[in-house]
């Protein structure tokens, strides 16, 4: 037997972007249904780092004032460029008046969880999407499998694909799983969780000849630096955000590599522009905002791809790279910590910009 459920949007992915979806649509008076195939205990207690920006932490208080980000997070007021053996702070609220907050993200996903569960959010863990269907119609659905292998269809007014890089509804929207435009860079962070004190309240950026390094940390006990793990580097962005009755958010749309701190703080943005896309058009039958939601979202999305590329290509030192290339990269860091007009460029664009509308 097939189960049937019926609702007004249909979100794939309990992360930080569909959650917020929920609650966005939710306020605007649109029941959903969010479905992910992780555990609620697997999506609470897998590690991933979290810098978020002001306005990522407006938005979370805004959303829950109980939010912890003020109390368990940490907020930096800048970073640190080191290089040749000198340190450069970068003054964000003397630059920009912006700051932003230390806050892993799966500690931002136990407030989410606890608020949309509290509120009634109707949440499924454990349901797996298998295939998303008729995104050219007025009544999309994606088709699944729960815990225990049993089938359902919801029916719904929209999909939305907030499922992550391997995300299933981006075939419905792009094509294709694989579509879209893709860099691999040839660098890996090694990175090393440890227990121990932090050695500096902010994080430092270390580029040397013998490559680069990030002090971190993500609580008062533990650095990045217990735990083991290679995240390589990768820029993907889909080359369709929005087909039909269809939408990519987060990670499904789009990856950044780690060094500009954009993962989670993009996909917030771009959910913002879709919940507004989405009350237009389920409430007042408006479909401009949904008409324009990939060409709004993308003009953020790539100024953070540009932004993470600047941050990586500056900071790494890239394989084959000569004498020229070497001093060339620190002219361009002088270039930035010497200038207001440079350390206000990375300023602004590491602290966030403001979200279209």
């Amino acid at each position: 037997m097939t189960t049937r459920i019926r609702t007004r949007v249909a979100i794939v992915g309990a992360g930080p972007a569909g959650l917020i979806l929920s609650h966005l649509l939710a306020d605007a008076g649109i029941e959903s249904v969010v479905i992910d195939q992780r555990s609620r205990e697997e999506i609470e207690t897998t590690i991933r780092a979290g810098i978020l920006e002001q306005g990522t932490v407006d938005l979370l208080t805004a959303i829950d004032p109980g939010t912890r980000v003020h109390t368990v997070g940490q907020r930096h007021d800048g970073i640190e460029l080191r290089f040749q053996g000198e340190g450069h702070r970068i003054d964000f609220p003397g630059l920009v008046g912006r700051s932003v907050w230390l806050y892993p993200q799966h500690e931002a996903l136990k407030d989410l969880l606890a608020l949309r569960l509290s509120q009634g959010q109707d949440l499924r863990f454990s349901a797996t999407a298998v295939r998303v269907e008729g995104v050219d119609t007025a009544i999309p659905r994606v088709s699944g499998t729960d815990a225990d292998g049993a089938e359902f269809v919801i029916d719904a007014e929209f999909v939305v694909g907030a499922d992550g890089s391997r995300s299933v509804v981006r075939q419905a929207v792009a094509g294709s799983s694989r579509d879209g435009h893709f860099r691999e860079y040839p660098f890996a962070w090694f990175g090393i969780l440890c227990e121990a004190p932090p050695s500096a309240h902010e994080l430092i950026y270390s580029n040397s000849d013998d490559g680069f390094a990030l002090i971190s940390q993500r609580s008062p006990e533990v650095q990045r630096i217990f735990q083991r793990d290679v995240l390589r580097f990768r820029s993907f962005v889909a080359h369709e955000l929005r087909h039909g009755r269809a939408a990519l958010v987060g990670d499904a749309a789009h990856t950044v590599p780690p060094t500009g701190a954009k993962g989670m703080n993009l996909a917030v943005a771009d959910v913002i522009v879709l919940a507004r896309a989405l009350e237009a058009l389920l409430v007042r039958n408006d479909e401009r905002l949904i008409d324009a939601y990939a060409e709004t979202a993308l003009r953020r999305i790539w100024k953070a791809q540009h932004f993470s590329w600047w941050m990586t290509s500056m900071l790494h030192v890239a394989p084959g790279t000569s004498d020229f290339d070497r001093l060339r990269q620190i002219g361009e860091l002088r270039s930035v910590v010497e200038s207001e007009a440079g350390r206000t460029f990375l300023a602004e664009a590491y602290t966030g910009w403001p979200v279209e509308g």
